[in-house]
């Protein structure tokens, strides 16, 4: 469970009087509802928002509203939708004079790639975002958008076992320029050096770093990195046979999972709580749980298809899961 969401959804606009006021209070609740891992809401704030920029002819406005839209999207991994939000706040930001918004699509654009395990593809993206290096040292990092793009490229290099190492200590160098470093950015570096431990054999070295980045996204209220972590942590107990302790964290991440409305999250931790389950001799439960696995991902590839019905004029249409 290595890929989440590594950036954020936009800042909304100020608030200003009549409609745009309207639509500065839709982002502003949506960015929130966003940040509390509820991407319905967030989903509905932002068409509000996009709605209402679009039918005063505010480009800016539209664009925010698209990029914060392809992010919910992403975060529910319907690469669909992303795509046609992306390609529209790509075409306002060309047309609109407003071409300081390209990085950030790139790098939504990188981060869609990544999910998709299109290494290559978001690797070429990334190449322009990320900053100049000394070694493992960044020369310099300026805004928002290089933390998050070499946290991207280090996910690569876990994902294609290759410099793993090298790219977790230019993601640990770049936290240590001033103003970098956040709970949530530090959470990350915490798991990427848990990832390299247990690779070495580490086990209880990782489990230790994975209970610190824990400990740290509760402090945040972070579902996403609560649930990845607990995930996580449900695989090195894997590694060690230690079954009973994988169980109990699958489990726990199932709940966080549901709470943030995320079947394919719930589906793929599923796989591995039916090995648990096998291995605990639980022959009638791995049973149960690998008909529940097969209906649901039938049910899946079924609404899948009708994710065509996407109108990138009035948002994501009904039937469009959340897969």
């Amino acid at each position: 469970m290595l890929c989440l969401s590594i950036a954020s959804c936009v800042s909304y606009p100020p608030v200003q009087p009549g409609l745009l006021a309207d639509a500065s209070l839709y982002m502003q609740d949506g960015v929130k509802a966003f940040a509390e891992a509820d991407r319905l809401r967030a989903q509905a704030l932002f068409t509000r928002a996009l709605s209402i920029y679009q039918g005063i002819d505010d480009q800016e406005g539209a664009l925010n509203s698209q990029i914060n839209l392809a992010e919910v999207a992403l975060s529910a991994r319907n690469y669909h939708a992303a795509r046609l939000y992306l390609q529209r706040a790509r075409a306002v930001a060309e047309t609109a004079g407003l071409q300081h918004y390209q990085a950030r699509i790139a790098l939504l654009s990188a981060q869609s790639a990544v999910q998709q395990k299109q290494y290559i593809q978001a690797e070429k993206i990334l190449q322009s975002l990320l900053p100049a290096f000394d070694g493992d040292m960044p020369v310099k990092i300026s805004g928002d958008i290089q933390v998050p793009a070499i946290a991207n490229r280090t996910l690569i290099a876990f994902a294609l076992k290759h410099k793993a190492a090298l790219w977790t200590r230019r993601y640990a160098n770049a936290l240590k320029f001033p103003g970098i470093a956040a709970p949530l950015l530090a959470a990350r570096l915490l798991r990427f050096n848990a990832v390299l431990a247990a690779e070495q054999g580490r086990f209880e070295a990782a489990e230790v770093l994975l209970q610190q980045a824990l400990a740290k996204y509760k402090v945040q209220l972070s579902r996403p990195g609560i649930a990845a972590t607990l995930v996580e942590l449900g695989q090195i107990a894997m590694q060690q046979g230690h079954w009973r302790e994988a169980q109990a964290y699958l489990q726990r991440a199932i709940l966080v999972f549901r709470f943030m409305d995320d079947p394919g999250s719930v589906l793929f931790i599923t796989e591995s709580l039916i090995k648990v389950e096998k291995a605990l001799g639980n022959t009638a439960r791995s049973e149960i749980l690998s008909q529940w696995l097969a209906q649901k991902k039938l049910e899946q590839a079924k609404r899948m298809l009708s994710s065509q019905n996407f109108s990138p004029e009035t948002g994501l249409a009904k039937d469009v899961p959340l897969p």
